[in-house]
């Protein structure tokens, strides 16, 4: 048995350590909040640039998603793994502070649910910890896909908002055929819902009207014989929903006594396309394709010399800078 001094010391020290123990915890539960709204406002950039950071660790997983949904993966990563962690090691405390902790989290929670959504994979869990040894755990359980999230997001990763955006040009010839019916989402109160809904695309915002009318020459050379060549590349955004900037274009470019090539693929199929529509979703496969065949038709004149001139500024930056990533022999570099 201590002495009495000693029982003394003894339990001031263990009152002090819990007193310690019981302010510290006092003071996790109050700066929680301030510090989940730290992380919560760091900017799309941010988020950006850490995505890309796991793309580079995971490159053969994450290169097939689109760049968006590399995002949105990434940050639902982050709030399974954070709110996994926080609420794993409150998981043996009283029901109360679990309770406080669950309702501190509760908005990354629902922003982890509505990503979820939004990626295509339903609900969302958080991974169980039980005991010591699951807590302990939790980073390598995460690393292992013990939810089996990052095959569910691989799987599902090209939302419909990807889709209807990137496949643009294999579409809009269809669209436009059909465009009384494929404008009414416009008018629809209910339709700009169900696109919100389903596609991502907000219901405040009006689309580019589709027309029947799309600027679709019969010919493939306008102006003078003897003028100075010059291809007009129509582009798809122009072609389909604003023809008078191209009808304009190729009005300015004749009166100067240009000769004005649209050169068309061989039988007239689907018009030409740089391919940028699906680069922005991150399907790289169907964007070479497509500058496939814009490089086989336009390279015939660029290694005569003639200038390749367009309208749509990310379409003439793709043929300048990401022709070459995608191929890189004499004829890509002949049209750049």
């Amino acid at each position: 048995m201590l002495p009495r001094p000693g029982v003394k010391r003894f339990l001031l020290v263990t009152l002090g350590i819990t007193g310690l123990y019981l302010a510290l915890n006092a003071l996790w539960l109050a700066v929680t909040p301030s510090l989940a709204a730290l992380f919560d406002a760091r900017t799309e950039s941010a988020w950006a640039r850490e995505a890309a950071a796991v793309a580079d660790a995971a490159r053969d997983a994450d290169a097939r998603l689109p760049a968006p949904t590399r995002v949105a993966a990434y940050r639902l990563g982050f709030h399974v793994g954070y709110c996994s962690n926080i609420l794993g090691s409150v998981a043996l405390s009283r029901p109360e502070t679990q309770s406080r902790v669950r309702e501190i989290l509760a908005p990354r929670i629902r922003a982890m649910q509505d990503l979820g959504h939004e990626l295509g994979v339903g609900e969302v869990s958080l991974l169980p910890v039980s005991n010591a040894d699951e807590f302990g755990r939790v980073n390598d359980r995460l690393d292992s896909d013990e939810l089996g999230l990052a095959a569910r997001v691989e799987k599902h990763g090209l939302s419909l908002r990807d889709r209807l955006v990137g496949y643009l040009p294999r579409y809009a010839p269809l669209a436009s055929r059909l465009a009384p019916l494929a404008n009414l989402r416009n008018g629809s109160p209910l339709l700009r819902k169900c696109f919100e809904q389903f596609a991502g695309i907000s219901a405040q915002r009006k689309l580019p009207e589709w027309r029947r009318d799309v600027f679709a020459p019969e010919a493939e050379a306008f102006g003078p014989a003897d003028g100075h060549e010059v291809v007009l590349f129509a582009d798809t955004f122009n072609r389909a929903y604003e023809r008078e900037n191209l009808d304009a274009a190729l009005r300015v470019l004749v009166e100067g006594g240009y000769r004005v090539h649209l050169p068309k693929p061989a039988g007239g199929r689907r018009p030409l396309c740089c391919g940028r529509t699906f680069l922005s979703a991150g399907l790289v496969d169907q964007a070479r394709a497509e500058l496939d065949r814009l490089v086989r038709v336009y390279a015939p004149f660029a290694a005569r010399g003639v200038p390749i001139v367009g309208l749509e500024p990310s379409c003439l930056l793709t043929l300048r800078d990401e022709l070459l990533s995608l191929r890189n022999d004499d004829s890509a570099k002949a049209v750049r």
